[in-house]
């Protein structure tokens, strides 16, 4: 009795081990892929070391390394996005304010030109001539980040047809080529 108890308790000893052993091996790359599936739902996207088995794990890790890379794409795209809509509101209010500093500027020469002599009418208009060039820039300035409809205009159908003929029959060569 004391034989069967020993060689069994020996087995199960064995049997013990190799299951420890081999649960320790499976779980060990998947603790870190949590771990890094945890990083990065922080924020950090750093890649993870690939496993050196060719399994499903690996494949696994290659997928959240991808994610990893995208998410510092987008994370880049958005802060640049960011970046270009503060400066889109930095320079419309920029614009408007001098926009209001150029009226103000007009206004002022135009009353000092009700009671200028007729030699310095001139310069005068020059700069009035300036002061518009500056407010028109300005409001090109303003325009760039305002919504605009599609321009329409009336067309000559025949004009597009015609244009469009040579590239339909390329496009039908193509389809012959390709069957």
């Amino acid at each position: 009795v004391v034989w069967p108890l020993v060689v069994g308790g020996i087995s199960l000893a064995v049997v013990v081990l190799i299951a420890g052993s081999l649960a320790s091996r499976l779980s060990r790359p998947i603790s870190r892929l949590q771990k890094q599936v945890g990083r990065i739902a922080e924020g950090d996207f750093q890649p993870l070391p690939l496993p050196e088995r060719d399994d499903e794990l690996r494949d696994l890790a290659v997928s959240v390394n991808s994610l990893a890379r995208q998410l510092t794409t987008l994370t880049q795209v958005m802060k640049r996005s960011e970046r270009l809509a503060l400066l889109g509101q930095l320079s419309g209010g920029l614009a408007h304010h001098l926009r209001n500093d150029i009226t103000g500027v007009r206004l002022a020469i135009q009353l000092h030109q009700r009671n200028c002599q007729a030699d310095d009418r001139e310069s005068l208009e020059v700069a009035l001539r300036q002061l518009t060039l500056s407010e028109e820039y300005l409001q090109r300035l303003l325009a760039i980040g305002q919504p605009r409809d599609p321009e329409r205009k009336a067309c000559d159908l025949k004009e597009i047809a015609a244009d469009l003929q040579p590239a339909r029959w390329l496009f039908i060569g193509y389809l012959v080529l390709v069957s």
